[in-house]
């Protein structure tokens, strides 16, 4: 049958135990696997593993919103428009949505209070409050990284860069290199750990 490998992997380290899988391979790799996953075990690493779940949903699902109002795209936004819907598609595994959905741009920015909120661009208290619209992130203090999901939706890329540098000096993150095999069988049309924001 074979199995997937993800392409962040290293193929040498994953090949030998499953071209000869005994017992003591097995115990092996899930004791490897363990030790890993408590050495690099910190508060840090939730909070960054949770703000990149958080932003990989945005970026999946966007505004679900009914299409009502149209957006407008530059030549640069219109080309990553179609990569983010080629993505979608494979996430959606080719079932297509009930109805089209509201194309705006997920934006970060302030309230009148100066609280972090995250909405769709055509989000207005007043006249479309159905669009996305999320303040609880300022709210939640200490449980996603503000600076990471600013620097995202704003596309600071260098901001960026150096989050997940350090990230990655600690052991976790986007670029790090990702050590996930799934059957052959397995349904997943991308990795489970997902590589975003190369995509953005």
């Amino acid at each position: 049958q074979g199995v997937k490998v993800y392409p962040n992997t290293d193929i040498d380290s994953l090949t030998v135990p499953h071209t000869s899988a005994s017992r003591a391979n097995i115990q092996t790799r899930l004791r490897q696997d363990r030790e890993e996953r408590l050495q690099y075990a910190s508060p840090s690493k939730d909070i960054f593993c949770r703000t990149a779940a958080y932003l990989s949903a945005l970026r999946k699902l966007g505004c679900s919103r009914p299409l009502v109002e149209e957006t407008l795209f530059s030549e640069s936004d219109e080309e990553q428009k179609k990569t983010l819907e080629i993505y979608r598609d494979q996430v959606r595994r080719g079932h297509r949505p009930k109805h089209d959905a509201c194309e705006g741009r997920i934006v970060f920015q302030y309230n009148h209070r100066g609280h972090p909120t995250i909405s769709c661009e055509h989000y207005d208290r007043i006249t479309s409050r159905d669009h996305f619209h999320d303040d609880s992130v300022g709210s939640a203090t200490g449980t996603y990284d503000i600076a990471y999901i600013k620097a995202v939706l704003t596309d600071n890329e260098e901001e960026v860069a150096q989050i997940e540098d350090a990230a990655f000096s600690l052991g976790y993150g986007p670029l790090v290199e990702c050590t996930t095999v799934t059957n052959a069988s397995s349904q997943r049309a991308i990795c489970r750990r997902s590589q975003f924001l190369s995509q953005i």
